[in-house]
């Protein structure tokens, strides 16, 4: 769905910035809304424009916007990610800094695993395998490297986040395990945020429906850009 409208959290330069561009049609785009922490001063600082966008509490704004922008401070970036990301929505974070250590645990069933440049480079087999053992534990760019078929959403995470030299990195062979699953921890001036994903995975081991399912949504995105409903 192509991108019609922002919220803006923050009522700052950013925001005025922003607001300031889609004023002079130089973002193509209709600003939903902003909040912040305090309405007076959100509501002091709107007034400032000859066509304000209205103020809305957080919970309006997410539902009301295509894509939100954090540019309050990385203090709201986990209670802001929890909500968009569950509302289905996207998130554009700002303030960087507030994420300064992300950990991806990646458990897969043994087989996913095998053929993995990394392993055979080690003479590492994991035929016969009785328990969770870790295989892995590097950053992320060497997770892409060494285990290329098995660790895409690790290059996606990393590139969103800090980086694929910061991230870190975990993968376990899990016998018996029926889906691949992943964790992924974030640590910041926030606080902390985890996400659990569990991907059933296609009859091919090393990958989940999700992707597929994916590559299949975008391609129907680029063919026919008009979509009702989710």
């Amino acid at each position: 769905m192509a991108l019609k409208s922002i919220g803006i959290v923050g009522c700052g330069a950013i925001g005025k910035a922003l607001i300031k561009a889609v004023e002079d049609r130089k973002l193509a785009v209709s600003v939903a809304g902003v909040t912040s922490r305090t309405e007076k001063n959100a509501r002091e600082f709107l007034a400032a424009f000859k066509n304000p966008p209205p103020y809305l509490s957080l919970d309006e704004l997410v539902q009301a916007s295509d894509l939100l922008v954090e540019a309050a401070g990385g203090h709201v970036v986990a209670e802001l990610a929890k909500k968009v990301f569950a509302a289905g929505k996207d998130l554009m974070v700002i303030s960087v800094g507030a994420v300064t250590h992300v950990t991806h645990t990646t458990r897969k069933p043994p087989l996913g695993l095998e053929g993995a440049p990394y392993l055979v480079e080690r003479g590492i087999s994991l035929v016969g395998l009785q328990e969770e053992t870790e295989v892995f534990s590097g950053s992320a760019r060497e997770a892409c490297r060494g285990f290329p078929a098995n660790v895409n959403v690790t290059g996606a995470v990393s590139l969103a986040g800090i980086g694929p030299d910061k991230t870190r990195v975990r993968i376990l062979a899990v016998p018996g395990l029926p889906r691949n699953c992943h964790d992924i921890d974030i640590e910041g001036e926030f606080g902390k945020l985890h996400v659990h994903i569990e991907n059933v995975p296609t009859e091919n081991p090393k990958t989940g429906k999700l992707t597929a399912l994916s590559i299949i949504r975008a391609v129907q995105d680029v063919i026919d850009p008009v979509r009702i409903g989710n």
